[in-house]
């Protein structure tokens, strides 16, 4: 049986990694179907949780990143502001997205979660899975020091379906269509660094919403117009629907009262920054 290995052939792996998603095999027997062995991912390989959607409409479901070099450390040091950080690091360290060398639109339109995925895989390329944490618990008051594998206990979550990323949320008076973030919401979001914690949940909103009642939003006021508990339950949608790693969700156990702790997981302390 001829071995597969995804850098090599990207659509098959493609097909294999969608097989897995919406079947629940392991990608060993997904690749047997398909008639291959299916070889160990290098850690510079990456599933995108939502997928990319190329200018032909084509679901594109597999990336490549780098470890990052000196080089970039000197130039993530000039970075003024964590908008640039992160452009930086995705600039930097993202080889290609399926076959296609990524430039200022492919980040701007990936999904906010699978530019999260590409982030924590330029990490471990860069510092590997591992992380060392002293914290203080919260139960027991103990100083404990705690490990994270950031492949074993960072849960990633994936969208079975390319449509899944729009959606329509019901309000008190009519509806509401909704997209999933994307990197230009992302990036607005980490340049608004003087906004209120309301003006930034406006600022998603007006890059999130669509439409309501089957009118354009085309610009903020469109979303403060709608009632404080609107703007919640979208926002809800919002945050339970998007894929990727969810970093805020990562939990150990304290190795003194054995109760569960929140782990300080961001990406922007992944990195060191």
């Amino acid at each position: 049986m001829p071995e597969i290995v995804a850098s090599d052939n990207p659509e098959l792996a493609n097909q294999i990694i969608e097989r897995v998603i919406s079947g629940g095999v392991t990608v060993a027997e997904a690749a047997t179907e398909f008639g291959v062995a299916f070889t160990d991912l290098p850690d510079t390989h990456v599933e995108l949780p939502g997928g990319f959607l190329d200018s032909d409409g084509n679901l594109i479901r597999t990336a490549e990143v780098r470890e990052l070099t000196g080089f970039d450390e000197e130039a993530l040091a000039k970075a003024a502001t964590p908008a640039k950080v992160m452009h930086l690091l995705l600039q930097r360290g993202v080889v290609k997205v399926g076959d296609i060398k990524p430039d200022q639109s492919t980040f701007n339109t990936l999904l906010a979660g699978d530019r999260d995925a590409l982030l924590l895989a330029i990490r471990k390329a860069t510092y590997g899975v591992d992380l060392d944490f002293t914290v203080i618990c919260p139960d027991c008051g103990e100083t404990v020091d705690l490990k994270i594998n950031l492949d074993e206990d960072v849960e990633m979550k994936t969208l079975a379906e390319a449509s899944d990323r729009y959606f329509e949320v019901p309000l008190r008076k009519g509806t509401a269509m909704v997209r999933l973030p994307q990197g230009d919401a992302q990036r607005a979001l980490l340049q608004a660094e003087d906004k209120t914690y309301a003006e930034l949940n406006t600022l998603l909103l007006r890059w999130c919403v669509d439409s309501i009642n089957d009118f354009p939003v085309v610009g903020e006021d469109s979303v403060r117009v709608l009632s404080i508990k609107d703007r919640e339950k979208i926002l809800e949608e919002i945050t339970k629907r998007n894929p990727g790693p969810q970093l805020n969700e990562v939990k150990k156990a304290c190795p003194s009262c054995e109760e569960d702790i929140n782990m300080p997981l961001t990406l922007a302390g992944l990195f060191r920054l």
